[in-house]
Order: C-alpha cells, then structure tokens, then sequence
C-alpha cells in the first residue's frame, strides 16, 4: 500500500491524461486509511494469527502429527477468545478440521482445496479441447479413476505409445466405484425424461417389493405403474436399467 502511493506521489507530478484519475485514486486511498486508522492495530494482530495458522498447514515446516496438534491449539484458544472475529476463526478452523490433515505426510495427495483443483487443470483442459464446451463437463468426475490416466498420459509419456506398452492394459476393468456412478448417471437421465419416468418407477417398484402384498391403497398405484410398464414395453428407452 505505501508502495502505490509513493507510486502515485511519483506521478503525481508528470502531466497526462491520467493525472486527475490518479489524484482522485490517492485521495480515495487517504481517506480510506484515515476511516480505518482506530482499526488498524486490531487488524494487524489478525494478520499475525493468520500467519500461525498458514504456518501450521505447511507441510515443509514440521510433520503432519506436530502440525495437527498446533491447529487444534490454536483453534481452541480462538474458539474461547472474547473477541467475536477470532472466535469465527475457531469455528471456520473447526468445521475444516477434519479434511486438512488427510494422508498424513504423504507428498502425492493434494494439499487443499486449490491444490486438487491445479491436479485437475491438465484433464479439464483436454475436456474442454475435446467437446468444445466451455464447462469440462460431469464425465471427468464419473469416469475419472480411467479417463484422467488417459488424459494426463502424456506428461507421463511424451513419446507415441506403442503396442506392447499398450498391451497389459488390454484387459483392464473400471473400478467398482466408477461402475456405480456411471450406474447413478443413466438413473438420473432417466428420472429426468417425461417417457423414461414411468418405466424407471415401475422397475424400482418391482426391484425394492417384488413379493409386497398388495393392500386396496396401493392396487391403485401400482395399477398405474404397470400401465407405464406395459406403455413402455411397447417402446423401450435404450438406457434400461441393468
């Protein structure tokens, strides 16, 4: 801040066109601090807790176990502090506790939130070539145990692949994890069409109580239901559920 107004003093004494703009600037930027000046001292000390608590998700500075039990030190003497702004740092330190000191000292897991988004900026981008669409699209998250590995293959391999590099991957099987969310996918397509709707609830329906004795309150609806099964019979949607 001092910088740019040293900045601005500069060129404060140079004729342009941008001379009014950057007195206005440096006048806005005095008043400012001025309003602000009561406060400051109180805003430095909360610049120095956020440094303790960036300096306790370093991993470069001491291991993972000694790093924890700083954090939650700190979290507890900021929970209990009289002072509102640091007993909202405790709750905000507390809610994300559990997911910031995952893997331990482990260098190949990411270390935040921006971090697996940087680990994700290679695929996402090969998407976006791929389709042409702006947003990379839910495929990269349903298919990645697979899809990422194929994406990212050349910053492993910059060379052509040949076939007997190829060949021990001939049969390789998905993970049961991306078996269920590409299984959750097609679902959620066929909840979402009007003509695939009534097929999907009558297949639920004999899929959860096939054997379910049928009292005068469900004849009724169940009486619909194999209405639109027999509807859909007739013309089937080509994303039956397996």
């Amino acid at each position: 801040m001092v910088l740019f107004i040293v900045f601005l003093g500069f060129w404060g004494h140079a004729r342009g066109r941008a001379e009014n703009q950057l007195q206005r600037i440096a006048g806005c930027i005095e008043r400012g601090l001025n309003q602000v000046e009561d406060d400051l001292p109180a805003l430095e000390g909360y610049v120095e807790t956020v440094r303790f608590i960036q300096a306790t998700l370093e991993p470069t500075l001491a291991p993972c176990v000694l790093r924890e039990q700083q954090f939650e030190g700190l979290g507890d003497r900021l929970r209990f502090s009289d002072d509102p702004v640091e007993q909202h740092m405790g709750k905000v330190m507390a809610s994300f506790h559990r997911g910031l000191f995952v893997g331990g000292d482990d260098a190949d897991q990411p270390r935040d939130n921006l971090d697996l988004e940087r680990w994700f900026r290679q695929p996402k981008g090969h998407e976006r070539r791929i389709h042409g669409h702006k947003h990379a699209g839910v495929r990269i998250v349903q298919e990645g145990p697979t899809l990422v590995h194929v994406l990212d293959v050349h910053l492993r391999h910059p060379d052509r692949l040949t076939s007997n590099e190829i060949l021990p991957y001939l049969h390789a099987e998905p993970p049961a994890s991306q078996h269920r969310a590409i299984v959750r996918r097609k679902v959620m397509r066929r909840a979402r069409s009007e003509k695939a709707r009534p097929l999907l609830l009558a297949e639920l329906e004999l899929r959860v109580c096939p054997k379910v004795e049928k009292t005068p309150q469900k004849r009724g609806f169940s009486r619909n239901l194999q209405h639109a099964l027999q509807q859909s019979m007739q013309k089937p949607h080509r994303n039956s559920l397996a």
